[in-house]
């Protein structure tokens, strides 16, 4: 028997609260919902103003969250020179350390045993390298010559250019954080805004179910959509003559074939007999994986017939 489902997000929520009104205007006195609303004591065009404010937050939040897409993308590009840098410095100090690679935690590069950097995936922890290691080299005066000193020379870097684009980074970081709160506060607003509104909803639906049984036309005016009762899978019997081919559609994901008959056969995945063919011989048991919703069962025997069992809806 057809069923509805109600929405799981805010858009078809929204959408669904938009139906019930437009089917509630046009009906007007003769509406079916006004009892309903008068004992629940549910004010509807109340409701309607409330999912308005929550449009209104429901945008600002996603208006918030291109704000904090668009941080990350500048401060990415903010920092991808100087990361790139920061992981030619350190190779350069381990082999300048390669005696002693515990020493490269004073640059602040986190060493593993055995010697191994484990450079952090976030942008925070690398930051910290990146300055680390410049703030470290900058502390070498006078005849103290910093490890680095030759690579950077040779290759032209630009610490003062480089911190620069760490400290434009971590501004941007900064927004990121920023942007990302007023974005959940913005979606927790809207939620708070239409919490009660669409709990009048769903009692709606409810409604509509007990006043029209099995009425699917009638309710679906509403903008209620219904979805068909899934097929009950079962253990199919396919059998598969001598020299021939059978298409085997619906079998169940996660499901096992097993070969029941006295011959082998061979099993194409898909509904055409393409590709690398798995041979089943008897007795076997093959599992239904990812890609084998549907097969081709391919008897390649001159005399026998071939049978095996697999799940399907």
């Amino acid at each position: 028997m057809p069923h509805f489902d109600f929405p799981t997000t805010y858009a078809l929520r929204r959408k669904l609260q938009l139906a019930i009104n437009k089917k509630f205007l046009a009906d007007g006195a003769d509406s079916v919902l006004l009892p309903y609303f008068e004992r629940a004591g549910i004010d509807f065009a109340q409701d309607i103003l409330d999912g308005i404010a929550a449009d209104t937050a429901d945008t600002n939040s996603t208006l918030y969250s291109g704000d904090s897409e668009a941080a990350t993308a500048d401060r990415d590009n903010s920092f991808e020179l100087a990361w790139a840098r920061t992981l030619l410095w350190a190779q350069s100090l381990k082999v300048y350390y390669k005696t002693n690679v515990k020493d490269l935690t004073a640059w602040g590069l986190p060493v593993l045993v055995g010697g191994r950097i484990e450079y952090p995936k976030d942008f925070g922890g690398r930051a910290a390298i990146t300055t680390a290691i410049i703030v470290k080299h900058n502390s070498y005066t006078g005849e103290d010559i910093s490890p680095l000193k030759q690579f950077i020379t040779t290759n032209g870097d630009n610490l003062v250019a480089l911190l620069g684009d760490v400290v434009d980074a971590k501004a941007f970081d900064l927004v990121i954080t920023e942007k990302k709160k007023d974005s959940e506060d913005q979606m927790a607003e809207r939620d708070k805004k239409f919490d009660l509104p669409y709990v009048h909803v769903r009692g709606v639906g409810e409604f509509l179910k007990s006043l029209y049984p099995g009425d699917t036309t009638t309710i679906g005016f509403y903008g209620f959509d219904f979805v068909a009762e899934p097929k009950a899978a079962s253990l199919r019997v396919v059998s598969v003559g001598p020299t021939d081919d059978k298409v085997v559609t619906g079998i169940v994901i996660g499901s096992v074939l097993e070969n029941i008959g006295l011959f082998p056969f061979y099993m194409y995945k898909g509904k055409k007999k393409t590709g690398v063919p798995i041979l089943v011989l008897p007795g076997e048991k093959v599992g239904m994986n990812k890609g084998f919703s549907s097969i081709v069962a391919s008897n390649r025997n001159t005399i026998g017939i071939v049978k095996f069992t697999v799940m399907c809806s």
